[in-house]
């Protein structure tokens, strides 16, 4: 879904509910539900809603599927047109940090609800998923932890190191 921005005028409110079943790059189980505003105040246009996903990935220690549940997460956002986003960037000092407060730009005039979504989507993403419960690889933690050496490793016990 795309907003154009020569739609607003100042203090306008548009909302916006969404229901996607595809997002790129995002394996997605079942459909993204978007409910969410724009509204344009003097020249930033603010966007901001809430979605709820779920998404496939890999446990990352036993390599099994793995649905993540994104409930109720927040996206928001602030986005100028391109004039004034690029006299936003030459007004910044070279060695300034970005914060929260930083814009968006609104390419060809519009703002790309479902792009912004999916930017979202993929920061809440936690960066190493896993297994919820008892993961297939969290045998081998409890057989080999504190006791004795995984068997897998022993291998490495035999190297020897020549100078």
């Amino acid at each position: 879904m795309k907003v154009k921005l020569n739609e607003f005028n100042n203090d306008y409110l548009k909302e916006f509910e969404l229901c996607v079943s595809n997002i790129e790059d995002i394996f997605l189980e079942g459909d993204v539900h978007i409910n969410g505003s724009v509204s344009k105040v003097e020249n930033e246009y603010i966007v901001e809603g809430i979605y709820s996903a779920n998404v496939k990935s890999s446990c990352i220690r036993c390599l099994e599927d793995v649905i993540i549940k994104l409930e109720k997460r927040k996206f928001y956002g602030i986005f100028l047109n391109e004039e004034d986003y690029q006299d936003y960037q030459n007004s910044l000092s070279k060695n300034e940090v970005m914060n929260v407060d930083d814009y968006f730009k609104a390419n060809n005039e519009e703002i790309d609800i479902l792009e912004f979504v999916r930017e979202q989507i993929i920061l809440d993403i936690p960066q190493y998923p896993k297994c919820s419960g008892g993961c297939s690889d969290d045998m081998y933690l409890k057989k080999y932890g504190e006791d004795q050496p995984d068997p897998r490793w022993m291998g490495l016990l035999d190297i020897e190191i020549k100078n």
